[in-house]
């Protein structure tokens, strides 16, 4: 077979792939950007029946299957070794449940986060599907799609943050009794920390389709989503923000238009918190604070050092806690003086309570009853091990830098979450999203040296 007739034979190929991924690709971008805007507006006792189970019915039901599909068409094109580490990860998962016990919540994770070997096996396979099509198909493509659907997907979630910051739209689940508490500037994501972080991960992305569009009006993202970002009022999310946009504005040198949209976005956010009544730091102290996190880490480290190796389970927090005296756990969660304290006793897989009696005679039920460490590294080794944030780290890292080079886009917005991840846990509400963008990052160098390769050979 000649020269010619094997690039022949190669770009009809491409040609047939590019086809055969075309319906996977629109669908896993629609159906992502529809995961973080699904809620059902009932009303309910329990919030998570608003903002957490739809998505947990939409991840399992569409977007499961569809990254599956997506994987299958494209990987006959993937370097596996260029997604070793995803491979690594998921087997240690399930290595672990040969030890942790019991495994009805190992693998399905809390009944308010359903975030266990399940959910994060599905993880995996959306970042093997990301993977496999940034190996299949131009990065430029790649990344325009990428682009176009989660900067409308971003503006989107970003106004109804927006809306309810400026109390033009009412926040359903708001006076729930049960599940993660709603806030204002939540959005379809129900907590605004959540909002926050999904908006640290999409402003990037929007710069960058904004900074490669010619469309005169689009700048109006940029600024929406800034806007949003800011009116979450979470430090871990202003953080992570700040990092991702920053790596990204140092890279690409964006024009005054860019700068001027995020500069409003910031301003009325400032003016909107504080003339509808937001969230507000009184003090230097407040902004430093860690926000009762304390007990959270110091468990954490505790925990890890006595199974560094094996880890707890789930929920691995409170099993830890369960070990602890009754004045170390009020030591920071609870700041009234009280003259007693009865601990109710239960078994390690629930929440912490105590009956307290204050000095004016009045007895108060408290519990802890945060189940994740706010900092995803520490929770992945305290729940699974030390090798399951080691293999973490190893997973953002490569990605990080994979992409740095070509698509810097996707290492801001992977620095963005892998800082979120220092100050918050990892959501089912919009992980999904963060986990094909390492996974599109993950191959980025394979792809180049492809690309390379090609051109090399059709030059000699």
């Amino acid at each position: 077979m000649s020269m010619e007739q094997r690039h022949i034979l190669s770009a009809t190929s491409a040609s047939h792939l590019a086809e055969n991924i075309k319906v996977p690709i629109l669908l896993i971008l629609f159906e992502l950007c529809i995961l973080l805007l699904l809620i059902n507006p009932g009303v309910f006792l329990s919030s998570d029946s608003i903002y957490l189970i739809p998505k947990l019915w939409w991840i399992y039901i569409v977007l499961a299957p569809t990254a599956g599909l997506l994987f299958w068409r494209a990987q006959a094109t993937m370097d596996w070794w260029m997604v070793l580490p995803v491979l690594l990860f998921s087997g240690w998962l399930l290595v672990t449940s040969l030890w942790l016990r019991p495994l009805i919540p190992l693998w399905m994770g809390p009944e308010d986060r359903a975030d266990g070997i399940l959910m994060h096996l599905i993880y995996c396979l959306i970042a093997l599907s990301g993977a496999a099509w940034m190996s299949s198909a131009p990065l430029g493509t790649v990344l325009n799609r990428v682009g176009q659907f989660l900067s409308i997907c971003g503006g989107v979630l970003s106004l109804v943050a927006i809306l309810q910051q400026l109390q033009l739209l009412g926040v359903p689940g708001l006076n729930a009794t049960e599940g993660m508490s709603a806030t204002v500037a939540g959005g379809t994501l129900g907590n605004r920390g959540y909002m926050g972080g999904a908006l640290a991960l999409l402003l990037p992305l929007t710069i960058w389709h904004i900074y490669r569009s010619k469309h005169k009006l689009s700048w109006i993202l940029v600024f929406l989503v800034s806007w949003g970002l800011v009116a979450s009022m979470s430090r871990g999310a202003w953080l992570a923000g700040f990092l991702g946009t920053g790596l990204l504005l140092f890279r690409i040198r964006p024009p005054a238009r860019i700068w001027l949209s995020l500069s409003l976005g910031i301003i009325c956010a400032v003016v909107g918190n504080f003339c509808f009544g937001g969230r507000q730091f009184s003090h230097a102290e407040e902004i430093f604070n860690n926000s009762g996190r304390t007990i959270l880490y110091k468990s954490a480290l505790i925990g890890i050092g006595q199974k560094p190796l094996t880890g707890w389970g789930v929920p691995g927090l409170w099993k830890v806690m369960s070990t602890f005296s009754t004045e170390m756990l009020l030591e920071e969660g609870y700041r009234k003086e009280y003259t007693s304290v009865v601990r109710l006793r239960g078994d390690s897989l629930a929440s912490p309570r105590f009956i307290i009696s204050e000095t004016d005679g009045k007895k108060v039920l408290f519990e802890i009853p945060i189940n994740k460490v706010h900092n995803e590294y520490f929770d992945y080794a305290l729940t699974y091990g030390l090798p399951a944030t080691a293999l973490f780290i190893w997973l953002l890292g490569l990605s990080f830098t994979r992409s740095w080079s070509d698509a810097p886009v996707i290492s801001a917005a992977i620095a963005a979450y892998g800082t979120y991840l220092l100050t918050w846990p990892e959501v089912v509400r919009f992980a999904p999203l963060a986990w094909f963008l390492i996974g599109l990052g993950l191959t980025c160098v394979s792809k180049r040296a492809d690309q390379a390769a090609a051109s090399s050979t059709i030059e000699s």
